[in-house]
Formats: structure tokens, C-alpha cells, sequence
């Protein structure tokens, strides 16, 4: 999957995290990440092996991270196995290429 993300404002300078979870189904390690994305104001996240389900991803974009814009390669590979989330009012991001 390649994305580019660049900051609203030309002097910000954004956080960004990258987390290989090893599985996110958890309601628990779901709640973890948002404490962790909330402590730290991370601006982009990219979330690597999340093993989601659709209607989880869902779920959690729903109710844990509503704010929040994200792309995955669910469709493509059944399970999410990439997620990247960012926050809207920060950063711009586009996804120019996907493959399963």
C-alpha cells in the first residue's frame, strides 16, 4: 500500500507512529491503541498484521475512532493486515497505490 501524507500547515511538524500489533480484535488492545494515539497526539498511525475483520475495522472506526480517517487493505486481503489512520484536521493523505 503506498500512501503520502503531508501536514495542513506548511510549519507543523507531525507525529507519527507505526505499530506491528500482531492482532487487533481485542477490545482491550483496541482500547490500549487509543490511549496510547490520545497520550502521545500522534497525527498519523500505521498499524501493521491488525488481522481485523470488516466489521471490527468498522467498529472500531465507529465508536474508538471516529475523528479519524482511515484506509486499509481490507476489501483486497479479507482480513486488515494494514491500516493507516490519520487525523483530518492535520494531515492530508492520499492512497496512490494498493495490492493485496
Amino acid at each position: 500500500m503506498g500512501v503520502v501524507g503531508f501536514p495542513l500547515h506548511p510549519s507543523y511538524v507531525m507525529l507519527l507512529f507505526n505499530w506491528n500489533v500482531r492482532g487487533l480484535n481485542s477490545p482491550l488492545k483496541q482500547h490500549k491503541l487509543v490511549r496510547l494515539m490520545q497520550k502521545h497526539k500522534f497525527d498519523v498511525c500505521g498499524l501493521l498484521e491488525t488481522k481485523l475483520v470488516p466489521s471490527k475495522l468498522q467498529f472500531m472506526h465507529r465508536f474508538r475512532l471516529k475523528r479519524w480517517k482511515l484506509v486499509s487493505n481490507v476489501e483486497a486481503a479479507g482480513t486488515a493486515r494494514v491500516v493507516v489512520l490519520w487525523n483530518p484536521s492535520i494531515v492530508h493523505v492520499d492512497l496512490f497505490d494498493s495490492s493485496p
